[in-house]
């Protein structure tokens, strides 16, 4: 009798192992609900409820809304960084352009002066004084450095000292930076 109990336990605990190795196959393999997957399953559904569940959305939510908002960020300065390049090739072209004008007006007021200067050297050095005492000093700086050096002196000697002094300083400015 014993050995027909051996076999007897041994085929219940067979049919037990074979039993549940089953129900874990149809678990892992998402086959049927077993009692104890049905209540695993409503045991983590009831994990994240209430009170956490709402601060998990609401967290979730803030960041989907964060990252839009960096989204529309960086298309906003992607744009605004277009227009600054936009402006900054058309201001380096209004740069040029005036540089250019700049150079030609520089041209055009030295050969006016040039000009100037040849009429001015016509003139006795008294006469001429006496219209260079009523100009602006820097102007009558760059009038007498474009004249001959000696007709330049004898106009300054003819000058009020403090005018003549005023003119000589700006004269001695202008030297130097050529």
């Amino acid at each position: 009798m014993r050995a027909g109990s051996l076999i007897v336990l041994c085929a219940i605990f067979c049919a037990t192992f074979v039993g549940r190795a089953a129900v874990l196959a149809a678990t892992i393999a998402g086959g049927e609900d077993t009692e104890k997957g049905v209540s695993q399953k409503r045991q983590s559904a009831q994990c994240i409820d209430g009170a956490l569940a709402d601060s998990i959305k609401k967290e979730i939510d803030w960041i989907q809304s964060q990252k839009a908002d960096l989204a529309d960020r960086k298309s906003t300065l992607e744009v605004l960084g277009r227009q600054v390049e936009k402006r900054t090739m058309q201001l380096e072209e209004l740069n040029k352009a005036l540089t250019a004008r700049l150079a030609e007006e520089d041209a055009s007021l030295d050969k006016n002066k040039a000009e100037v200067s040849a009429i001015y050297s016509q003139m006795k050095p008294a006469a001429a004084s006496g219209i260079i005492v009523g100009m602006d000093p820097d102007f009558a700086a760059g009038l007498l450095l474009e004249m001959n050096e000696e007709y330049a002196s004898a106009i300054l000697a003819t000058l009020p000292p403090d005018r003549a002094y005023a003119i000589t300083v700006l004269m001695a400015g202008k030297a130097a930076k050529k």
